[in-house]
């Protein structure tokens, strides 16, 4: 019995402990389960809601990255290699007629290098290399000195090479552009803004307490309440009448935009010369008034005898309306992100280094130090069409009352437009999926080439309208469909200089037009604001105004229309009134229609084009021995969309330094001493420039039968308004100029694209199956518009298209 008992007891404990186990189990289990449910759910969170709310107010850059390894041969037109650009150092710095030395930082008294870059080949040497008459010519370096170490300073400019082993240099000197140029012309540089710095802290030392007082802020030792001294305006011999080198520099509160939070304060520096001991303030501008030195400024406002200023240093606050952070009632509501292209196949553009191949296109390109953007060698179907097409200058000129407000007429060269073509942000300024090319740059800037690895982007990608289109849907036309989306190659870079974001394409068409855009962004330049600027533009805020300014940019366009002899010729329209007696009944009736004219241009001074809405025309640029079945020349049309209608006076003020914005375009027979329409000294050189373009024209040259160039410009005027803060919309500022086929080919060359689908109906009616779809053996995925793939339209009945009324 007592053992039953134990064997019972012992049971009831297994049973327990099974029991307890099984509830340990269950238990477990509940919290594995609800474990995983808040698993599932902080995934489901994030994704559906935290993560498009990060992408929403994040760019989550990526980008496929593009490993260069330079050439150990580069091309005629690559720029220099960082390789070259060490020899060329070493080849700079051994030569005792240089004077360099490995001092920084470099003074503006010293001999010191301010660039090195690719000097171009003569054209005719290139072109025996393409028509494999002799091989490559060497490659060479152009390089700019400045040459402060001479008793009369100027400015060299060097030939040296050959890059592979340099063993020669020689100043470059040229008809149309004065070599050496005078000192007073230097481009600003380091060196020299090292010395207005020291300047700028002596007057600090004077009149920190003013300053504090007055604007909340100084220039140093100021913690987070500083003011700077970024902006300048040079004030050239032409708007002073004296051969001295002056520059106003303005202040602002550091804050973001500098440029949106002026105070009224104003230097006039005096650098003239190469002896920075010489170098001095000439004007302090303080509240509207004027003072000889930062001491009178400090006598004045002790004494109380001066109208003082008060302007309090902004909030740091993110609802400011100067910054860029996202404020307004913000939008879209649900977190959905913007559509996005693709390329589902791979890219269909292939780069070989600075050479690219794209749908009959072939090109090369390079950045330019001082320039920016440069094509080379552009062929359509294996025909060259322009042997160079590259950015020469882009010019902002302003207008206002006050002397820095009225002479701030920027030219961009001046600061090495393409030096300030940095890094593009993926997803942002570029597609996504788009390829990136970097550019290298040795400047005074730095010691050692610097390279900036997204200089440029590359992607092919859809205008979102077709570039051929028809739908025909009666039994009388026939029923059919066909069409060829627009999808274009585009080469893109972005120059941002100082306020000003400059976005330049050049963009490839399958039908053989070459497209070339710019579009204006940034900061405008806003200014303090004061009752006389009234007249030059609109107030936009308490002490801010924007004043009307003109941009202008111009190209340089070397047409080679089936090689070099080329002819240019305008087709004009104009009304036509003819005897209609024959088909009215009313007496002397005349009917009026349009016809055009041919004009042939003979020499430079009669392609001088203005444009003119009243007569319309055609620009036309052939070959005389290359013509149709029917005798008619095959040409190619430049047409442009955005021309600057320039409203300076000729000669007057500053003016003479743009002589290219006269023009919408002009012709030229090409020379190679003819090479660029600016300099980097025309922000400067505005009384006699350097370069003078005018005078390209002026000897009036015969331009038929020859090698020619279209300088073309384009530009606007802006007036700046309220929704321009508190950065410059590109709508409405977005110029061009087109290079199209003009009875070049005997027909449409984009039919051989395969990108094209068709339709066609075969009389059954309301049924799919009565519709034939041709998409030329691509692949369906992404590229058929047919499949009308989501939403309502996914069940779309094709047939519809062809149903009549």
């Amino acid at each position: 019995m007592e053992r039953i008992e134990k064997q019972v007891v012992t049971m009831e404990k297994t049973l327990d402990s099974a029991r307890r186990w099984r509830s340990f189990s269950v238990c477990l289990l509940i919290v594995i389960i609800f474990l995983m449910a808040a698993i599932a759910t902080a995934i489901v969170y994030y994704e559906l809601i935290m993560r498009p709310k990060k992408l929403a107010h994040e760019v989550i850059i990526q980008e496929t990255v593009d490993i260069e390894e330079e050439p150990t041969e580069p091309s005629m037109f690559r720029d220099l290699t960082k390789l070259e650009m060490k020899r060329l150092k070493k080849y700079l710095y051994t030569h005792r007629v240089f004077n360099l030395k490995y001092t920084e930082p470099v003074v503006i008294s010293s001999s010191f290098m301010f660039l090195a870059e690719l000097h171009l080949p003569n054209k005719s040497q290139a072109l025996d290399t393409f028509n494999s008459l002799h091989k490559a010519p060497p490659r060479e370096a152009k390089v700019v000195l400045f040459r402060g170490d001479k008793k009369i300073p100027v400015i060299e400019e060097y030939v040296v090479g050959p890059l592979a082993n340099i063993t020669y240099h020689r100043l470059l000197v040229s008809k149309h552009y004065q070599r050496p140029a005078p000192y007073l012309f230097r481009p600003n540089s380091q060196a020299e803004y090292a010395e207005v710095k020291k300047l700028l802290v002596e007057v600090d030392n004077i009149i920190k307490y003013v300053l504090l007082e007055s604007y909340d802020a100084s220039f140093f030792n100021c913690n987070r309440k500083c003011l700077v001294m970024q902006q300048w305006t040079a004030v050239s011999p032409a708007v002073s009448g004296s051969d001295v080198r002056k520059v106003w520099y303005w202040a602002h509160h550091s804050t973001e935009y500098y440029l949106f939070n002026p105070v009224d304060f104003f230097i006039l520096f005096n650098l003239d010369g190469k002896d920075p001991s010489k170098y001095h303030v000439e004007t302090i501008w303080y509240n509207g008034q004027s003072f000889d030195t930062a001491e009178h400024l400090a006598d004045a406002f002790t004494a109380g005898t001066i109208k003082k200023s008060s302007m309090i240093f902004p909030k740091e606050n993110q609802m400011l309306f100067s910054t860029l952070n996202l404020r307004g009632n913000q939008f879209p509501n649900k977190n959905m992100r913007s559509p996005k292209q693709v390329e589902p196949d791979g890219r269909r553009y292939n780069r070989k280094d600075r050479h690219i191949t794209y749908m009959g296109w072939e090109f090369d390109f390079r950045m330019s130090t001082t320039t920016g953007p440069q094509l080379f060698n552009i062929k359509h179907m294996g025909h060259r069409i322009v042997y160079e097409l590259s950015l020469q200058e882009m010019s902002s000129f302003h207008s206002g009352f006050k002397p820095w407000n009225r002479y701030s007429d920027m030219l961009y060269s001046n600061s090495l437009m393409g030096y300030q073509a940095r890094n593009l942000v993926p997803g942002a300024d570029c597609p996504p999926s788009a390829s990136f090319v970097s550019a290298t740059h040795w400047t005074e800037h730095r010691s050692e080439p610097v390279t900036y690895e997204r200089a440029f982007c590359l992607f092919e990608q859809s205008t979102g309208v077709p570039l051929r289109r028809h739908h025909a849907y009666d039994s009388v036309t026939g029923r059919f469909y066909g069409s060829l989306e627009d999808i274009v190659l585009v080469l893109r870079t972005i120059i941002s200089v100082y306020n000003q974001d400059c976005v330049v394409d050049f963009i490839f068409h399958q039908n053989g037009a070459l497209e070339v855009k710019t579009s204006l962004t940034g900061y405008m330049m806003a200014m303090l604001h004061s009752l006389p600027e009234g007249r030059y533009g609109f107030q936009l805020r308490d002490r801010l105004i924007g004043t009307v300014s003109q941009h202008a940019f111009n190209f340089k366009v070397d047409l080679d229309i089936h090689e070099t002899k080329n002819r240019y010729e305008t087709l004009q329209f104009e009304p036509h009134s003819i005897n209609n007696n024959d088909w009215s009944t009313e007496k002397n009736s005349r009917y009026e229609q349009i016809k055009f004219t041919r004009n042939s241009k003979m020499t430079e001074l009669h392609t001088l084009y203005r444009q003119n809405a009243s007569v319309p025309m055609y620009h036309i640029f052939y070959n005389k021995g290359y013509k149709t079945t029917y005798n008619d020349p095959r040409a190619y049309r430049l047409q442009i969309d955005g021309g600057l209608t320039q409203l300076l006076s000729q000669g007057t003020g500053n003016e003479p330094s743009i002589s290219w914005a006269r023009y919408q375009m002009a012709v030229t027979r090409r020379k190679d001493d003819e090479g660029q329409s600016s300099s980097i000294y025309a922000m400067w050189d505005k009384k006699e420039p350097i370069v003078n373009f005018q005078s390209f024209l002026d000897d009036n040259e015969s331009i038929v039968d020859t090698d020619l160039v279209a300088w073309v410009t384009l530009g606007l005027h802006h007036l700046p308004q309220m929704e321009d803060l508190p950065l410059i919309s590109s709508i409405g500022k977005r110029l061009s100029f087109f290079l199209t086929p003009f009875n070049y080919h005997d027909s449409d060359p984009s039919m051989a694209s395969r990108d094209a689908i068709r339709m066609s109906y075969d009389g059954t009616s309301g049924t799919d199956q009565a519709v034939r779809v041709e998409n030329y053996g691509l692949p369906k995925d992404f590229t058929c518009d047919s499949e009308y793939q989501g939403g309502s339209e996914s069940n779309y009945n094709l047939s519809t298209l062809f149903e009549q009324n």
